[in-house]
């Protein structure tokens, strides 16, 4: 016979399941983890891409993110590039194919969390 600590988790479970199907029913969504931490994070996200030596800020950052996303690796670089555009943006991500004269993207940490929202 189940205890009664039991059935108060099942009620309680069973509560936030129909609180959730209720939010969905009215239409209401809810933003994910992922979603959530880009909103508290501050600043903005930017994303650059780099080409023969010449970089520039992506402005769309959808286009960006789908860029990026065809990269063979991204990784999170050890030190924050300050001075890749002079200063004016922090770069903590960077995405290749292979090395030498390829396209590489700069993704900043609000920009490489809202790829990973689009990319699950």
């Amino acid at each position: 016979m189940p205890s009664s600590r039991f059935w108060v988790i099942m009620d309680v479970s069973l509560a936030l399941v129909v609180l959730i199907l209720a939010f969905n029913l009215v239409g209401l969504k809810l933003p994910s983890f992922g979603l959530a931490l880009n909103l508290l994070e501050k600043g903005e996200a930017h994303c650059a891409a780099s080409w023969k030596g010449e970089v520039n800020i992506v402005k769309d950052l959808d286009l960006c993110c789908f860029e990026a996303l065809q990269q063979l690796s991204c990784t999170k670089m050890a030190l924050p590039d300050a001075n890749l555009l002079g200063n004016q943006n922090t770069f903590d991500w960077h995405c290749q194919t292979g090395s030498g004269k390829v396209l590489q993207f700069y993704l900043n940490n609000k920009a490489y969390r809202y790829c990973r929202s689009l990319w699950r």
